[in-house]
Order: C-alpha cells, then structure tokens, then sequence
C-alpha cells in the first residue's frame, strides 16, 4: 500500500495525508506532467504536457500564525501545496528534551485543512532513516493504533510521530549527514547547539529529494537557518527557489 488513504473534504479541495515516502512520491508524480488546458485559444500549446509548480512547507507541528502565513503564501504561488510536519532528531542536542517537543497533530491538520493544503506528509523516525530501535535492532510499531494498516485509516489524527518515543529509538548517527559551512553554524544559535544546523541541512536535503518542490518556504524569523538552507541548496545545485516570508 503505497499512501495512506485519507482524504478530508474542504470546499472543492481534499486534502491527503502521508506517512510514506512512497506513497507521497506516487501522489505527487500523478500530478506532476499532468496535461493542463493553458487556456490559449488557439495556440498549439493547448493541452501540452506542463511541469506542475510544488510548492512545499516543511515544519515540526506545533503550527501556528507564522506557519499559516507561509501556507497561505505558497497558496497563492503554487497549484499544488504540500506540508510535512516530521520532529527531528538530528537536531536536538544532547541537553535538549526531544520527547517533550510539543506534538499537535489533531489541530495541526485542523489548520492545514482550513489552508486548503494538498498533501500533509508525516513520516516517523524509520521513515526518515533517523532512528534505530535500541532494544533489539528491530522496527516495531507496538502501538494498535499504529499497527492499523494504512488502507483502514481515516480521517483521524494518528500521531505517526509518536511511535518513535513509545519503541525506545535513539538517533541513527550513522546515517549520511549534510554538513553545512562552520562560518555559517559556528555563531549565534549555532554556538549554543552543536550539531543543530547539521540535523536540519539533513532533513532539509531529504525532504527536498522526496518533494522536489518548485519552491519552498521558510520564516525569516530564523534568519541563521534560512541562510543556511539557501546556502545549502546553491552549494548542492538543487533546483528548488527557496521563498523568505
């Protein structure tokens, strides 16, 4: 089963939400050259196979103003939206509490709904090649909600994330990492957090192989990791126009 299949109605949109890298790629390729009428009456050009314009939130939940505002944004400029909420492990420190980052899948879909998102994409830790299970090398979802195989999900919320602190997962350190410039993670929030900027190129860089957005969209606020990912993606040549807001 390649995506899980839930779909809830919002106006004349319908919002799907994913927990495979799978199955979101299956989505997206559907989309992506799908014939569109351009409208030109007359042209040759008319139903000519066209590059579908993606564009791409990535977030750790806990959305609020500032996330909606980069939803709506990327709304406006894309015809397809699609927003990831996954909670990294790469970029905790080992003084700083992973488990207690705060987890609101429920009204974080709410949210994305109501901002007629496309495609919410919630990967766990083994998803993203980040975690490994400490007691015996092995994967397991033990939670019944979680062992719920994708074809009988529905529009609930399921804490996807959450498998990851129930089955005992410590960060899998021997997965490749993207290694920004020092000059760049060595100052400011970098000085306090090593590792930090690390754990989020990488994530960043996955997300950005599995999407392959047309543009994605990061808050100024976070003036040090947005100069980092535009850095990032001018150094690795990835065709995604990173969009400040």
């Amino acid at each position: 089963v390649y995506k899980v299949a839930i779909a809830t109605s919002f106006g004349n949109r319908s919002m799907r939400l994913f927990t495979t890298i799978s199955g979101l790629r299956c989505y997206l390729d559907s989309y992506r050259f799908r014939r569109h009428n351009l409208e030109t009456v007359g042209s040759y050009l008319d139903g000519w196979a066209i590059p579908l314009e993606i564009g791409f939130v990535p977030t750790m939940g806990a959305l609020h103003a500032g996330h909606l505002s980069l939803i709506q944004r990327a709304r406006r400029e894309n015809k397809i939206v699609v927003v990831s909420i996954f909670v990294n492990p790469l970029q905790f420190a080992p003084t700083e509490d992973f488990q207690r980052y705060p987890r609101t899948l429920k009204q974080d879909q709410t949210l994305c709904e109501q901002a007629n998102v496309d495609a919410l994409f919630l990967p766990d830790a083994a998803e993203m090649g980040t975690a490994t299970q400490m007691a015996n090398g092995e994967w397991r979802m033990q939670n019944s909600e979680l062992r719920t195989p994708n074809s009988e999900l529905r529009s609930r919320s399921v804490s996807v994330d959450s498998a990851s602190r129930r089955v005992g997962v410590t960060p899998n350190f021997s997965l490749t990492q993207v290694l920004p410039p020092s000059t760049l993670t060595s100052e400011l929030c970098g000085r306090s957090r090593e590792g930090h900027f690390q754990g989020v190129a990488t994530i960043v860089t996955k997300l950005f192989n599995v999407v392959q957005p047309t543009r994605a969209y990061f808050g100024q606020k976070d003036a040090q990791q947005l100069a980092i990912i535009r850095r990032l993606v001018t150094d690795l040549n990835l065709p995604v126009e990173i969009v400040a807001c």
